[in-house]
């Protein structure tokens, strides 16, 4: 065999190889783009899923608010507490409250009894009111940073609702400022907030474990009034259990 021969042969085996080589080089260049692919369409997935949750738990909080009821019964048993506006003697100072029984935010019944000794801090509010818009979001922000003491419970009666008034209804404007405690549903005629002597919102009664009314405070109570009067509730719990 002559040399050109063998020179043609080796000529067309080395360009065998290379176009071999070639192709194997753009197959794995091309298939890590397509992994690439599917990867970008997985993470957008995932995001859609994170953004359109948390909308949807939201849609699921805004229905569930829109179920409450608007207005429920409720029964009074003991004397209604005076009216006080805030200013001058409060005569409710040393009388018993009275018991409550109605319909919760979650359409459940419940009975606030006087004197079954839990001291108890009624907070009064109506959802157009601009004096509660602005007390809700600090008392929520000082149950965040302080437990409720043992014996002290804090309790909030939805009343003198308007559906053509803002932050209707209630329930999800409590709902959107991350309000936890309980709720009472007053009635149409404002049966709650009358029995507790309320002149104005936001309106708040300190009661002792006995069922005693210790202080009340008509309007925006500051914050510091406030942790001080539930302080004192929970010491005078304390002092009583001990004795």
């Amino acid at each position: 065999m002559g040399k050109a021969s063998r020179t043609k042969r080796e000529r067309r085996e080395l360009d065998r190889q290379v176009t071999i080589a070639a192709a194997t080089r753009t197959d794995t260049r091309q298939l890590p783009v397509f992994w690439i692919v599917v990867a970008a369409l997985v993470v957008a997935g995932i995001a859609a899923l994170v953004v359109t949750a948390p909308n949807d738990r939201e849609s699921a909080a805004r229905a569930a608010a829109d179920a409450v009821p608007t207005y429920a019964d409720v029964s009074v048993d003991g004397a209604e507490l005076p009216t006080w506006s805030g200013s001058g003697t409060d005569d409710a100072i040393g009388r018993q409250v009275p018991t409550l029984r109605g319909t919760t935010f979650e359409r459940t019944i419940a009975t606030w009894s006087s004197g079954d000794g839990v001291a108890r801090a009624y907070v009064v509010v109506a959802h157009w009111c601009p004096h509660c818009r602005d007390e809700v979001p600090r008392l929520v922000e000082w149950s965040r940073d302080n437990d409720l003491p043992k014996d002290v419970e804090l309790v909030t009666v939805s009343t003198a609702v308007d559906k053509g008034r803002p932050n209707f209804p209630p329930a999800a404007w409590l709902a959107d400022e991350h309000w936890t405690h309980d709720v009472l549903i007053d009635d149409e005629v404002g049966t709650a907030a009358a029995a507790l002597g309320v002149e104005g919102f936001p309106y708040l009664v300190f009661v002792d474990r006995h069922g005693v009314v210790q202080q009340r405070f008509s309007g925006e109570m500051p914050i510091k009034d406030f942790d001080a009067a539930i302080r004192t509730l929970a010491t005078s719990a304390r002092h009583v259990a001990a004795s």
